[in-house]
């Protein structure tokens, strides 16, 4: 799976072949693909995996769903715990690694300048 993050962080979803998706430099022709529009909206975190794992396209940043999958499907879960389900000790973990992640792995400078090019907003410092 891919995902499309336009610049008021609407997030769109394809699709993809295993090589497709390993293939990061061919990844801002996908473009012209068939992309569904997705639920989730881009927060900060999913910005910042996107700025770190992502290529430019003309209208966004694309990003392999790998890189972002997991913390939207705890984001998911976090938001069934409001409604009495609980959070587990899982998903805190899952957060934990995304830190991680952002921690040990620098923005592309190219991804990010791009981005504020198309009007994108940065997140905010955490």
């Amino acid at each position: 799976m891919l995902y499309l993050i336009g610049p008021r962080r609407d997030m769109h979803w394809a699709t993809c072949s295993a090589a497709e998706g390993t293939d990061l430099a061919g990844r801002a022709a996908l473009t012209g693909r068939a992309w569904t529009v997705s639920e989730s909206r881009a927060d900060g975190t999913v910005l910042r995996l996107a700025f770190r794992y992502g290529v430019a396209a003309p209208a966004g940043i694309i990003v392999d769903g790998a890189a972002v999958c997991r913390y939207l499907r705890a984001g998911c879960r976090t938001t069934a715990s409001t409604t009495g389900w609980g959070v587990d000790a899982e998903v805190d973990g899952i957060r934990q690694e995304v830190r991680e992640d952002i921690a040990a792995r620098e923005p592309d400078r190219l991804v990010v300048e791009h981005w504020k090019r198309l009007g994108g907003t940065l997140p905010s410092e955490r």
